[in-house]
């Protein structure tokens, strides 16, 4: 008997040594036979487990086949707290939709939030977009194995992929065309009935001018976290 549940309690020792450390989500399938109940008795007994990018975790709850922390506290400069539901959190991703060449460009200037705000307090992953037809491009935002940021020399139109940040997510580049751009013959208060590209989302729009609301700035941290 002893024997048996050795294995299983370096299992669980295992998980929480990931919650403590990892800098994405644990994945219930990695860490077998450990049980949620038994997790969080753990955890109760011990105390709350403090992560370097979610902060304290008091709690845990499995959502989509990964152990969710019920509550993220990340302590940020007053400048670049942001909050969600009252809370500080901070994103693992976030996507910008913007001019990035030609006239009125904000490239340099999303660049430098990217490396100087986004990343500086927890972010993991970013996009930079530009839908226009004419200047069609996409930068990505990543940390590299010594975690600094590194932006992708491939700007092309492209499907994304979340990747290790938001697993199964991808963010499928006709689709985001369909939505943020005006056909010829439409207008951005005619009606309309699109669906959010983003996986899982759901929701509906009757006009180009919500969607836009919606979509800019696109930032999905809430589905990472």
């Amino acid at each position: 008997m002893a024997d048996k549940q050795k294995p299983h309690e370096d299992v669980l020792t295992r998980l929480v040594r990931g919650l403590e450390t990892k800098k994405t989500l644990c994945h219930v399938k990695d860490y077998p036979g450990v049980e949620l109940k038994e997790l969080n008795l753990r955890v109760k007994k011990l105390g709350p487990l403090v992560n370097p990018v979610f902060g304290e975790q008091p709690a845990f709850f499995i959502d989509e086949g990964r152990f969710i922390p019920y509550r993220i506290v990340v302590r940020l400069s007053t400048e670049s707290t942001w909050t969600y539901r009252g809370e500080p959190f901070v994103p693992t991703f976030v996507v910008e939709i913007e001019k990035l060449s030609g006239r009125g460009s904000q490239r340099r200037a999303l660049d430098r939030k990217m490396r100087n705000e986004y990343f500086q307090h927890g972010v993991q992953l970013g996009w930079l977009i530009d839908p226009r037809p004419d200047f069609q491009r996409m930068y990505e935002y990543y940390l590299d194995d010594n975690g600094d940021v590194q932006c992708s020399d491939n700007t092309a139109w492209r499907d994304l992929d979340g990747g290790d940040v938001l697993p199964g997510f991808t963010l499928v580049s006709t689709d985001l065309e369909m939505v943020l751009n005006q056909d010829s013959g439409s207008s951005s208060e005619e009606e309309i009935d699109l669906v959010c590209p983003i996986p899982r989302c759901r929701k509906r729009f009757k006009s180009l001018a919500e969607t836009r609301s919606y979509l800019t700035p696109l930032q999905n941290s809430i589905l990472a976290i």
